[in-house]
């Protein structure tokens, strides 16, 4: 496989395997899985995903992204994240900062955050317990049975991916979690944070968050640029203790509807990128659709003595 390391200023054009910083994947042009879900509202919902800035990250969202950088990057983990100590002073307000004569208070305050700055400016301040749970859920997923070799056996983790589809002759980038050996061929898998459930829970948040066309995305991508993959999976690991860990591959009949989600999707964006309408969800006048139960018989409730 050949991965192509961009270089800081440089982006990438030509599909391919790239190593390259958040911030550079970003700036790509091209159509990914988080803008692509939202045409499925409508072009309206894309285009505005599209042409607008994210908004801030929740604190679910934070902690799955501590959650992927300890599993998948823990090189980088103490380099992205840092704890404040108990005892830091409280950060010095810009009149503090200004002030002729600060208090000596002040000036002990503004001196630690002067040395913080300096060792730690570049790291996002979590809670020692945000901290504490990504590195219990990450080693969690490593030393299970059936997830753990995985993580041991990937070949490919967080390499963006570019290619462009055929059948639209979009753009289209992605960043897979990891590509794995499995027996003789390669496996794709994506880890997911959760909330304690049983297996058909976790089916049904699949479902609704389109996990499974994420994967088919990713997996269109690999194919277009010469790597096959022979199954598609998720690792699941609960965010609460004792971050109970599961793999759960796709079936067949989940692909295939998953890829078909995908393909339509896709041309959508194609149809509107050609017309340059982005039309929302209520192309015409609606009827307003009322819930059915309003129109069912009334529940006649019998009170004892």
């Amino acid at each position: 496989m050949n991965i192509t390391t961009l270089q800081p200023g440089e982006t990438a054009t030509e599909p391919g395997l790239y190593r390259m910083t958040a911030e550079q994947y970003r700036a790509i042009d091209a159509v990914n899985w988080s803008t692509l879900k939202h045409i499925a509202n409508s072009p309206k919902h894309y285009r505005h995903a599209v042409t607008t800035a994210s908004a801030p990250d929740t604190e679910s969202q934070r902690a799955g992204s501590m959650f992927h950088t300890a599993l998948l990057e823990p090189d980088t983990f103490a380099e992205r994240y840092v704890v404040l100590p108990p005892d830091a002073p409280r950060r010095p307000s810009a009149a503090q900062w200004n002030a002729k004569k600060p208090s000596p208070d002040s000036i002990a305050a503004m001196q630690w955050w002067t040395n913080w700055n300096e060792s730690y400016g570049g790291c996002e301040i979590v809670q020692h317990h945000e901290w504490q749970t990504a590195y219990n859920m990450a080693n969690a997923v490593r030393f299970d049975v059936n997830a753990g070799r995985y993580i041991t056996q990937a070949v490919l983790i967080e390499v963006a991916v570019i290619w462009r589809d055929p059948a639209t002759g979009l753009m289209c980038k992605a960043r897979p979690d990891l590509v794995a050996r499995h027996w003789d061929g390669l496996v794709l898998l994506d880890a997911k944070s959760c909330r304690p459930a049983d297996a058909r829970q976790f089916g049904s948040r699949a479902a609704a968050y389109g996990y499974h066309c994420q994967l088919a995305h990713y997996r269109n991508g690999l194919a277009e640029i010469g790597i096959e993959v022979s199954e598609c999976g998720i690792i699941s690991c609960e965010s609460i203790a004792p971050h109970d860990v599961g793999v759960h591959w796709l079936d067949s009949e989940t692909r295939a509807l998953a890829h078909e989600t995908v393909d339509g999707l896709l041309h959508r964006v194609a149809e509107c990128t050609a017309s340059g309408k982005w039309p929302g969800r209520y192309e015409t006048e609606q009827t307003l659709l009322m819930p059915a139960y309003m129109f069912g018989e009334k529940l006649e409730i019998e009170y004892a003595d």
